[in-house]
């Protein structure tokens, strides 16, 4: 395995700051044994409670599935059970008795299958479709497919991860159905007939759910699943200016618009990260206290920097491209797009950078001849947070469906893992 490595400085870099190869450092010893134990023959049965479902949707019966499920065997020694899940083109399109598997990998990029999914059809569903697997964006041991059909969803399919339970249902929407999101005690689902009405599911609980409808004053319509947190879920419609919270407390949406770009919210839900004009050219950049986003009455105030005096960047044109918020809440990742050969044009150089928030200063980190971007390159959802490794040192970034850790003290990439769809982390039994 190799480590691409960047110099770090705290001021905009040199030529000889470029992308340099070294050999990786001693990886620790493992310490923790994990060991699932699945029945690859038998197809798990639903969960027995019967889940509150918005419209015309109905559950669909075992016996009906149009996907088999395929669970592996799994014995690892690793040093934290928490994985990452990497699904298998699911974005291909599927003929009866197509199959995806679905892959975790731990943080030293050993990798080993922990489903599959084979597409074997039913009644009114023969022809070729596709299969979607939704994000992870919190703590939880569900994730959530669905099956589509000409771009129209017709089945979703619920699987817990630790026990193997599934349920499914048919979407019932008129026209297509919206991708899903999935929370801890929660999935939300809409149909592009109705955008601002988003129907929340709970996974366990029999007959609990809710129909939301997000009114603003610009009657925005929000196609994008939202962003779901522990306590609650962000909308932000497509040019990031319009944002509905849902506390799942509450269960009272509250709709605001901003001048602001609103970016992604801090891992302990107290900031989000907003840029003032343009997200890819603002002449300022800050954060702004994420609660008020949950009070209807407040006004936000947001914490904004100039960002052109600022932030020296190298180049004479270059773009401020995606961000991500360090685990502990204290500053940003941010990746600057630079414009090397005069042609307006993007190139595949970036620059690391970080904005402290008790300092209110940025920091110069790497400069890196690859098209890097922050987490997965999931085609559905980008304002997801991207793993961290549990110790909190790297962030997970990848290159088309080459995938590295990036470690924001010693600015080394190292090369985890290649192919699929990064979904997120999850933590095993």
């Amino acid at each position: 395995m190799l480590i691409i490595s960047a110099c770090k400085s705290t001021s905009s870099p040199t030529d000889d700051q470029l992308l340099q190869i070294v050999q990786p450092s001693t990886i620790s010893a493992n310490e923790i044994e994990i060991t699932i134990e699945a029945n690859s023959t038998d197809m798990p049965s639903p969960t027995p409670t019967l889940p509150y479902l918005p419209g015309n949707a109905k559950l669909i019966d075992s016996e009906e599935y149009a996907l088999e499920f395929t669970f592996e065997d799994v014995a690892l020694d690793v040093a934290s059970p928490q994985m990452l899940l990497i699904d298998i083109e699911s974005r291909r399109s599927l003929e009866v008795g197509n199959r995806i598997a679905v892959d975790m990998i731990d943080w030293e990029g050993n990798r080993q299958q922990l489903f599959s999914v084979l597409y074997r059809g039913r009644e009114g569903i023969g022809r070729a479709t596709s299969i979607y697997v939704s994000p992870i964006t919190v703590a939880t041991n569900w994730i959530i497919m669905d099956l589509r059909i000409a771009y129209q969803a017709s089945e979703f399919y619920l699987v817990n991860l630790d026990t193997y339970d599934i349920w499914a249902f048919e979407d019932g929407c008129v026209e297509q159905s919206l991708h899903p999101a999935i929370g801890v005690n929660d999935i939300a689902v809409g149909c592009l007939e109705e955008p601002r009405i988003w129907h929340f599911l709970s996974i366990e609980g029999a007959g609990e759910g809710h129909e939301l409808e997000l009114i603003t004053e610009s009657n925005t319509s929000f196609s994008y699943p939202p962003v779901m947190f522990e306590d609650f879920a962000l909308f932000l419609e497509d040019v990031n200016q319009v944002a509905c919270t849902v506390d799942f407390q509450i269960w009272e949406p509250v709709c605001k618009e901003f001048i602001l770009w609103l970016g992604s919210i801090s891992a302990d839900g107290e900031w989000i990260e907003v840029r003032y004009e343009y997200d890819f050219d603002p002449e300022m950049v800050g954060v702004m206290e994420a609660g008020c986003l949950l009070l209807d009455e407040t006004v936000c105030e947001p914490l904004l920097m100039p960002l052109a005096s600022e932030l020296p960047i190298s180049q004479d044109r270059w773009y401020l491209g995606e961000s991500a918020w360090l685990p502990d809440s204290s500053g940003i990742l941010y990746m600057v797009e630079l414009e090397t050969d005069g042609s307006n044009n993007e190139t595949d150089e970036r620059e690391i950078w970080t904005f402290d928030i008790p300092t209110r200063q940025f920091r110069f980190l790497g400069r890196y001849n690859l098209p890097l971007r922050f987490g997965d390159n999931h085609p559905i959802t980008n304002e997801n947070p991207p793993p961290w490794s549990p110790d909190g040192s790297s962030v997970v970034m990848s290159v088309g469906e080459q995938y590295y850790l990036f470690n924001v003290e010693t600015a080394e990439l190292t090369p985890l893992t290649e192919g699929g769809i990064l979904l997120g982390a999850i933590t095993l039994p």
